[in-house]
């Protein structure tokens, strides 16, 4: 195998390796049954949305990607957090 991975026959990153062990344990917990017993609609392309509609999906996308990316900043802070702590530690001894 090429990368430092045994999961990853390539060089990848922990994040494909652990997204890839992450679908493939989905794709494991799923049974032929739950495939065959999709209803129609699930499967059936959704119809537009009118305006308004479009207009509040568009608000509710919004405030995801925002809590998102409030959540994403503070686990940076905690990082660089923690490094500069590591820092002082590693300094002082």
């Amino acid at each position: 195998m090429g990368g430092d991975n045994s999961l990853c026959p390539k060089p990848c990153s922990s994040y494909e390796v652990i997204s890839s062990y992450l679908w493939r344990q989905e794709c494991a917990a799923s049974t032929t049954a739950d495939w065959v017993n999709m209803r129609l609609d699930e499967i059936a392309p959704a119809k537009p949305l009118s305006p308004e509609q479009a207009r509040l999906k568009s608000m509710k996308d919004r405030v995801k990607r925002g809590q998102e990316a409030v959540k994403a900043e503070r686990a940076r802070q905690k990082i660089s957090a923690g490094q500069r702590d590591l820092g002082k530690v590693t300094k002082s001894t």
